[in-house]
């Protein structure tokens, strides 16, 4: 990565293995071997390029991180990695020494970017995560002082190093420390606080080197003010800064260093210039936001009312549309043709990014056609759709709430289940409590259980088979086939993840036979149209979670399969209310129109969408994704096949969730995406919850979940666009049937 874009090129040396050799089936440690071997080889033929002052050499050691993904962070492999790391360090400077001949000139930081909990993951805010070692010596660097302070209950029983004083830093401050050990200008948009306490020397220098550290840092913020000064209109400087602060401060801490009286003075100046310096970057970085904000919220909800309009006008019934007087379009034109060019003038005057241009277009058309259409928003504000407006808001809200605490939808399933049993309906309860488990359950993590995939096949096979006892015989065969294909789908995963364990890897026979399962299950998907019963829309719903049954069973590591049997019964115990306590639409020809009755419908769905999200894990947290579901079909490190079968596997339960959906409106005879269009109307106010929820500090799970939500939030629109069109492949033979057999 650093040698790419490097200016000239043959600046950068860099030498790296294969990504074959990252095979997450076996042990990492070789990785790190052949790490060791390449750069002893390197300082045992020192190129004169390298004989250079202030030349940088970063040795990467991929095999712990491997290995605590692959085995967790406890296992004997990782302490044995460990081992051979801190040897290969030992012998590895003795090397470098020798190549520059032992002139004391070299300087040494061994860190990590990350930590790692036993699970063997990463990325939450859990201390396991963040704390990083940071171990530094040599050259310009401070001996450790013998004095055993600094310590927490984390440190203070080590053994060997309790007795010397521990100085933390944050990771940014390591570009700091290495650059001014190196005697290079700090880097561009570098934000570390040069700690000084490492430095050797005197405290002239070590002040003088942490006031030139500030100064980088504050030539940022000099030059993003001019840049903002010069583009924005009216432009408000940054006050803990303006009026020549800055300016005055660095002179006067200069004055200090230079005059030797009060070093510590000079160092509470310099650190409270460097705090102000990064509150000032801050300011001017979130110095748009609020018209940012402004524009985009606006833009949301003109989305959700134009998409309310769309589905009153083109679902619900044209008596109920309306649009206004050619003249009130005319003025809105022209009222919205002014308003276009004034912040289009506005955003060209500031030199804006292209995407705010966007961000206001996107709001001012949805406005106008809200302008447009606004007799038919009127029409509908009654206090009867107030009422169901707020209640609709209060259960998104509630679907808000459960992306940060997945036990909410358990709270909601124990809801359901309640009022199903006071209405009788056994199924639905009872698959509501069973489902209720499973989102308080710990998520997927780090342990395998072939004992608890190896249940979940077996109550799939029985379900299946019951299914099969109440199907035609043509049904029947092809359910026995999925049966088949499961049973075979769970020796494949035994098989494999027994060689993985006893560290054989994967072997070729075990590989071929499970890539075999993967891509069969397309043919299996396809062919479900041909067993479609119009008059056993639940057999429908089987037949499909049964073709991808075994395509999940390859890909779970624990009880996942049980939460799909759990899931499917829920579905098909949601289908079977929604068709009996529905009345069948009495038209003769051409379709139905929706009703109030869909809005609850549309509201399972969307519950149903987070809990398939949900079920298993918190699939918005980047310490939730493991390797080990995908390690029986690959093993060395592929990003983009690793991330699509991840993917996939998460994708898996929206199949049953879709043929549910898609049933009940083919029975209600309701237009194609009718439903879906409902829903997606709706999900925009879960995504203005996730825009001002967004976060760009704290821990890669605190800003990575926030940013990941939003994303989710904003891709509702096209998941749920994909799965209209997969409605129309899946369920064509089906539509058709139903509709001659009513008509």
């Amino acid at each position: 990565m650093f040698k790419y874009g490097a200016d000239p090129p043959e600046k950068v040396y860099a030498d790296c293995y294969d990504e074959e050799e990252e095979d997450f089936s076996k042990d990492g440690t070789p990785t790190d071997l052949w790490t060791f071997d390449r750069a002893t080889k390197f300082f045992e033929d020192l190129p004169k390029e390298a004989r250079q002052p202030g030349v940088v050499f970063y040795v990467h050691l991929i095999g712990l991180d491997t290995n605590g993904h692959n085995f967790g962070p406890q296992h004997e492999v990782y302490y044995n990695n460990i081992r051979v790391v801190d040897r290969g360090i030992k012998e590895l400077q003795k090397t470098i020494e020798k190549a520059y001949g032992n002139d004391g000139r070299t300087s040494y930081i061994v860190t990590a970017d990350h930590g790692m909990h036993d699970g063997g993951s990463h990325g939450d805010g859990h201390p396991d995560n963040t704390r990083t070692p940071i171990v530094a010596w040599g050259a310009g660097i401070r001996p450790a002082a013998k004095k055993p302070i600094g310590h927490d209950d984390y440190s203070k029983n080590w053994a060997r190093l309790k007795e010397f004083e521990r100085r933390d830093i944050e990771q940014a401050d390591i570009a700091a420390l290495s650059t001014s050990l190196v005697g290079n200008n700090f880097p561009v948009n570098c934000v570390g606080r040069l700690p000084v306490d490492y430095l050797d020397g005197d405290e002239y220098f070590r002040h003088t080197a942490l006031l030139t550290n500030t100064k980088s840092v504050a030539n940022m913020f000099i030059h993003k003010t001019k840049m903002m000064s010069r583009t924005h209109i009216r432009f408000q400087p940054f006050d803990a800064l303006a009026n020549g602060v800055l300016e005055n401060s660095i002179e006067l801490i200069e004055g200090l260093l230079k005059s030797g009286t009060d070093f510590k003075e000079a160092n509470r100046l310099t650190q409270d210039l460097f705090d102000k310096c990064l509150a000032g970057l801050r300011y001017l970085q979130t110095y748009d936001w609020l018209f940012l904000r402004t524009v985009v919220t606006f833009g949301y909800i003109g989305w959700i009312l134009y998409c309310i309009t769309f589905v009153q006008i083109r679902y619900v019934g044209t008596e109920g549309a309306a649009s206004i007087s050619s003249l009130a379009l005319k003025i809105s034109a022209a009222m919205f043709s002014v308003i276009t060019v004034g912040i289009g003038g506005f955003l060209l005057a500031q030199e804006s990014r292209p995407m705010y241009y966007a961000y206001t277009a996107f709001a001012i058309f949805f406005w106008f056609e809200v302008i447009r259409h606004s007799p038919t928003l009127l029409r509908l504000a009654t206090w009867r759709n107030v009422g169901i407006a707020l209640i609709v808001l209060a259960f998104m809200e509630f679907l808000v709430f459960s992306f940060y605490n997945r036990a909410a939808l358990s709270v909601g399933l124990i809801v359901v289940a309640a009022f199903a049993c006071l209405r009788q309906e056994w199924l639905l309860a009872v698959s509501c409590v069973v489902s209720s488990v499973f989102t308080v359950l710990p998520p997927i993590g780090k342990s395998q259980s072939l004992l608890l995939i190896g249940l979940g096949t077996v109550v799939c096979l029985v379900l299946l088979a019951i299914l099969s006892l109440i199907s035609n015989s043509f049904t029947m065969r092809f359910l026995i086939v999925n049966m088949s294909a499961s049973v075979l789908a769970a020796i494949v995963t035994f098989q494999s993840q027994m060689g993985l364990d006893a560290g054989e890897g994967l072997s070729l026979f075990t590989q071929i036979h499970g890539w075999g399962i993967v891509f069969s299950s397309i043919p299996r998907i396809w062919y479900c149209q041909m067993t479609c019963e119009p008059s056993k829309p639940l057999t429908t719903l089987g037949v499909f979670s049964a073709a991808i049954l075994p395509l999940f069973i390859i890909l779970s590591v624990s009880y996942e399969v049980i939460f799909f049997a759990a899931f499917s019964t829920l579905l098909i115990a949601w289908v079977d209310v929604e068709m009996r306590t529905t009345a069948k639409p009495v038209i003769k020809t051409g379709e139905a129109r929706m009703t109030d009755r869909d809005i609850p419908t549309a509201l399972t769905f969307l519950f149903l969408v987070n809990y398939a999200f949900f079920g298993t894990g918190n699939i918005a947290s980047v310490s939730s994704f493991q390797l080990d579901s995908i390690t029986r079909l690959v093993t060395q490190f592929a990003p983009f096949l690793m991330g699509t079968l991840l993917v996939l596997k998460l994708l898996v339960p929206f199949v049953p969730l879709l043929i549910a959906l898609g049933l009940i409106g083919h029975y209600r005879r309701l237009p194609k995406f009718a439903l879906l269009i409902l829903a997606v109307s709706l999900t925009d106010i879960i995504t203005i919850n996730f825009f001002f929820l967004v976060r760009d500090e704290g821990s890669w799970l605190e800003i990575g979940s926030t940013i990941s939500h939003f994303i989710i939030g904003n891709a509702f629109i096209i998941f749920f666009t994909m799965l209209g069109l997969l409605d129309g492949v899946f369920l064509a033979s089906f539509r058709g049937s139903t509709r001659e057999k009513l008509e």
